[in-house]
């Protein structure tokens, strides 16, 4: 289990037995004090708990103590000191990179732990603040940022030398609360330095809020949506909000924001305003910032949905293994009613488990790594209409926004929880999928450490189950309510709600086809001589896998033609890279137009991958893999000259290296799509070609070498569907 809180205050406690004691807090106010009950001041600044519920002052006594500071005017005056500790620790002497080994919260050497508290000891950490001037923001945040200024403050106690020492501090907006008193001198500078402490102006701040709700929070629901957009409006000192939890919804809502809003700002692509955002959440959280765990979680769901870099440790599993930690460790995997909690916070936790569990299966689908919800160790009920937030907000929350439709629009956010409340009931399926038809093994990575992954069980095994599960996810279609039931709009002229509400349609039901061909796709990667029956049921696993494949193309198709595919989600590229890959495996068909439709088919996956590029990054690797696969398969791409998007594999790869093979040739005449984009007419599903096993199978037609080496031996290793499924070529994967 990975580890995710900080053992703090450890050193000089022996071992005992029962129950560890708890510390006094450093500092109690003066009601807390007579009663003689624990105060969170310290940790949560004034008012605390105690002092906020019951609706008093607060007033924190001035310290009686002398205490013997180190003078340290800035960073760099400790250099000396963190120099000589690096130097008994054995680690690097740049300090710069410093606070970046951090592992989640948790520091992953005792060497860090001496460094921070011979900075404490020697006065570095833990002094009041200094207010005899003030001080600016760094010019490249000027024209950003304006809602956050640096000060000094006066210290209140004098060093050993009788002067005071300056410190910097921070400003925040109302509605964000105060840093915690727990970060010293050397954090604080840091973070300020890493412009983690930034606020967005309010154009881009309430640009990225906007994206978050219409994009974000109906994926998943875990906030008091209107208190926490009520709360950033009136800026009340007695309600805020956690400056890790605004970073992470800043960060969420990045990918779906205005393109231009974003450049103004002086971020070029909506990538890299994500990666800005996140590496401010991942920084607060690092530095143990927040300290309510429920808080963490929130935050930590919505981080799971960055991905940077091929074989980077803390990926999507990662997060989800913190946050399943916390989860247990708070009671969030049990019935929010047993534990005496208020109506609307009963709903809030179900929606939050609920949203963790779907992360959890989204992610255990894309990665192949085993799952950490297990059905067992919960007993929350399962989500109803009541659970959601259905009545319009005030109008001025509308109005901070200049207008939001979602927001004051009943129906529409009726109809976007009961989608989750189907997501919801998919998902429970799909764990069953990943049971059933995967099992656990070593992977060899190739890298210094070696991954536990899901791999397809043989396909003669269940063959029952199979059914079974088949079954009930047409009856999970079957019976799919009006409102979450997508339909194809054609070239329709839709209002903002409108395209809010058929988009996340359309990834529902990209999801389901995506979970389809999870579930029949081990059939296709058989090792074993097929028998009658068995070939019987290869056969129809086949058709299954195609169709989904073609299924997930055209919705993708319809919300190209609508302009949404902007506001895909990450698992756009978890649906899309599957489909693609089925399509170039459908090239080799004996049949001139199943060849033609699929090329076709192929090409505009490959187009709307590149247009994800500048919002995802494992959109670039999926082109890549796709690029690789094309290569190594030599087969010829062709596409239609009706496709007007593009004209070549060459323009929508972006890439001068692409194989020879791969071009695009004139198609015989064609008939029209349901969706107005002309494709040949393919056989009929049924007839569909299953691969002979004297020629090559779906497995040996991706078993081929790779001189970038990112394509694995077997189909279903290639096939993977979400942001961290890609692995690093130079590694020998």
């Amino acid at each position: 289990m990975i580890q995710s809180l900080r053992q703090r205050n450890s050193s000089g406690r022996g071992c005992s037995i029962g129950p560890p004691l708890k510390n006094r807090a450093s500092v109690a106010c003066c009601r807390c004090h007579s009663r003689k009950v624990r105060c969170d001041v310290a940790l949560r600044g004034s008012p605390c708990t105690n002092c906020s519920l019951d609706k008093v002052d607060c007033l924190v006594p001035q310290t009686r103590r002398r205490k013997s500071y180190l003078k340290v005017e800035n960073i760099s005056q400790v250099g000396s000191l963190v120099s000589s500790t690096l130097k008994r620790s054995h680690l690097p002497t740049d300090t710069h990179d410093l606070p970046r080994m951090a592992f989640g919260s948790a520091f992953l050497s005792t060497s860090h732990n001496t460094f921070y508290s011979e900075i404490s000891s020697s006065g570095g950490a833990g002094r009041p603040f200094d207010t005899t001037e003030m001080q600016t923001l760094p010019d490249q945040y000027a024209s950003e940022y304006t809602c956050c200024t640096l000060k000094n403050q006066a210290i209140a106690d004098s060093g050993p030398s009788g002067k005071n020492t300056p410190q910097r501090s921070v400003t925040l907006p109302n509605y964000i609360r105060e840093l915690p008193t727990t970060l010293s001198k050397v954090d604080i500078d840091y973070l300020i330095s890493k412009g983690v402490l930034l606020i967005p102006e309010l154009t881009l701040r309430n640009e990225l809020l906007r994206a978050y709700v219409h994009y974000v929070h109906p994926y998943i629901p875990i906030l008091d949506i209107e208190d926490f957009l009520q709360t950033i409006l009136e800026g009340d000192r007695n309600r805020r909000i956690s400056l890790l939890l605004f970073q992470s919804v800043m960060f969420a809502g990045s990918a779906f924001a205005d393109l231009k809003i974003l450049q103004a700002a002086g971020f070029e692509t909506n990538r890299v305003a994500r990666k800005k955002f996140f590496d401010r959440a991942q920084l607060l959280y690092n530095f143990d910032y927040e300290t309510d765990q429920i808080t963490i979680v929130q935050s930590l769901l919505l981080m799971s949905y960055y991905y940077d870099a091929p074989g980077h440790q803390k990926d999507s599993w990662h997060w989800m293994g913190v946050v399943l930690s916390l989860a247990h460790t708070i009671g969030l995997n049990r019935d929010p009613i047993t534990l005496g909690m208020d109506l609307k916070r009963q709903r809030m936790w179900k929606r939050i488990w609920w949203s963790i569990y779907v992360r959890d299966r989204l992610i255990a689908l894309g990665t192949r790594r085993p799952i950490y919800a297990i059905d067992e160790d919960s007993n929350v009920p399962v989500l109803s209409l009541d659970d959601f937030e259905l009545q319009c907000c005030s109008p001025n929350i509308i109005k901070l926004f200049g207008g939001s439709n979602i927001l004051e629009n009943c129906g529409a956010r009726r109809e976007l929880a009961l989608m989750f409340i189907e997501k919801t009931k998919l998902c429970i399926l799909l764990g069953y999928i990943l049971s059933t038809q995967y099992f656990t093994v070593r992977y060899e990575s190739g890298m210094p450490t070696e991954t536990m992954m899901l791999s397809p069980k043989s396909s003669t095994a269940g063959e029952g189950k199979l059914f079974h599960l088949n079954l009930l996810l047409e009856n999970w279609l079957s019976y799919l309510p009006t409102e979450a039931h997508f339909t194809p709009l054609g070239h329709s002229k839709l209002s903002d709600v409108q395209q809010v509400l058929h988009l996340h349609r359309a990834i529902l039901k990209m999801i389901y086809h995506t979970a389809s061909s999870a579930l029949h796709r081990p059939q296709l990667t058989s090792i074993t001589p097929p028998t009658s029956s068995h070939s019987k049921f290869q056969e129809i696993s086949a058709c299954k896998v195609f169709h989904a494949a073609m299924e997930v193309t055209d919705i993708a198709l319809e919300m190209d033609s609508l302009g949404l595919t902007s506001n895909y989600p990450p698992i756009g590229v978890t649906v899309l890279m599957p489909a693609a890959m089925v399509h170039l495996l459908k090239i080799r068909s004996d049949n001139r137009g199943v060849r033609i439709a699929s090329s076709q088919r192929l090409c505009q996956c490959i187009r709307i991958l590149n247009s994800l590029r500048d919002v995802y990054a494992v959109a670039d690797f999926a082109c890549t893999i796709l690029k690789a696969a094309i290569q190594k398969s030599g087969v010829r791409i062709t596409a239609a000259e009706e496709d007007a998007h593009s004209s070549s594999l060459r323009d929508r790869f972006n890439d001068d290296d692409l194989p020879d093979t791969v071009r695009c040739s004139p198609t015989p005449k064609l008939q029209s799509s349901p969706l107005g984009q002309s494709i040949p007419a393919p056989r009929h599903l049924e007839e569909a070609p299953v691969p002979d096993e004297n020629k090559e199978s779906l497995s040996c037609l991706m078993n081929l070498p790779t001189d970038c080496q990112t394509l694995h031996d077997v189909f279903d290793d290639l096939i993977k569907f979400d942001e961290d499924w890609i692995h690093d070529p130079a590694s020998g994967q």
